[in-house]
């Protein structure tokens, strides 16, 4: 009965028009692979508590080819991509694993610790261990209607603090107490399916490890022209606050385009400004240097870079674009 009644609070808070959005408190199962998916990815990303360096490493399945992407980011220096084909491999529990045949890798839950350890020789040596402690449950949100009848979920399985070590070629970073999450996300279209969604948004910032900002979304698909002109009006989705406890909240947002000099043949927005229904307070989220990165996969692309407030928070902005 208490599980039913906050499920139907939740559907009330995050009622907008016609569209229920339903969310609650992340748990491990939430990890597990869904049967259901046409698109998967799992990633544990981390950032140095002053917001000047980075590290996600993302584990794609589904409608990619099966990879393993490592992501390094320095405040001033740019990104660093990488990537290993791998093929899934058997795996128990919550979260995913990786085998050969260039690297292997996996993501799981020990104790109340999540462990990602990530392996790549395609045509430079890659290798990862993280271990994510401190963890507090995060959000599972979903479904969030796209267009076409299809669907997407998003779950900040857990949030906390990271140690471990990156090694790629760009060299070696170390982290110790880095603020950090293991990330999942599914949906029932494919990234490139442009009559689906148009652009997916997620930003997600640390105040500290016990005060953390999320805003995930999506533009749903209504015309040709929202490929060159993002069309906040119709965008849907959430803005929560994580840490001690959960507030979600349906949320709208104006987004802004890519800064001058950038060098991508997608155009991502790189300003993004949210606030709940009914309220006057914005978050306003940016690329402090504009530095993007990610991996060209075909006909769909994520792009990934270093973000800072008006609150006073670091961490990620994020945006998916189908047919790039």
């Amino acid at each position: 009965m208490r599980s039913l009644l906050a499920a139907a609070i939740a559907a009330t808070l995050l009622q907008a028009g016609d569209k229920v959005v339903l969310w609650h408190s992340a748990r491990p199962a939430d990890s597990v692979a869904k049967l259901s998916a046409v698109s998967e990815t799992w990633d544990l990303r981390a950032v140095a508590p002053n917001g000047r360096r980075a590290i996600v490493v993302r584990f794609w399945t589904k409608d990619n080819p099966y990879y393993i992407e490592w992501l390094w980011y320095q405040r001033g220096h740019g990104v660093a991509s990488y990537t290993t084909r791998v093929e899934l491999a058997a795996h128990a529990g919550p979260g995913v694993s990786m085998k050969e045949p260039f690297g292997h890798g996996s993501i799981r839950r020990a104790g109340s610790r999540w462990l990602l350890d990530a392996y790549g020789s395609l045509t430079w040596k890659t290798r990862a261990h993280l271990v994510l402690r401190a963890v507090r449950p995060g959000v599972t949100v979903g479904p969030l209607p796209a267009s076409s009848g299809r669907a997407a979920w998003l779950s900040i399985v857990a949030t906390g603090l990271v140690d471990g070590s990156v090694e790629t070629p760009s060299g070696t970073v170390r982290l110790r107490g880095w603020y950090g999450a293991q990330v999942h996300e599914w949906a029932t279209y494919r990234h490139s399916e442009t009559r689906a969604y148009v652009r997916r948004d997620l930003a997600l910032l640390w105040r500290s490890g016990r005060d953390i900002r999320l805003v995930w979304g999506l533009e749903p698909f209504r015309r040709p022209t929202q490929a060159n002109t993002p069309d906040d009006s119709i965008w849907r989705g959430i803005s929560a606050r994580l840490g001690t406890k959960v507030s979600v909240c349906p949320a709208r947002v104006r987004r802004g385009g890519l800064r001058q000099g950038a060098l991508t043949y997608a155009q991502p927005t790189t300003t993004l400004a949210a606030r709940c229904r009914g309220s006057g307070s914005v978050l306003a989220v940016r690329h402090p240097d504009g530095k993007i990165g990610g991996t060209a996969w075909i006909f769909a692309q994520t792009f990934t870079g270093l973000a800072s407030s008006n609150a006073g928070v670091v961490g990620f902005l994020e945006q998916t674009i189908p047919g790039t």
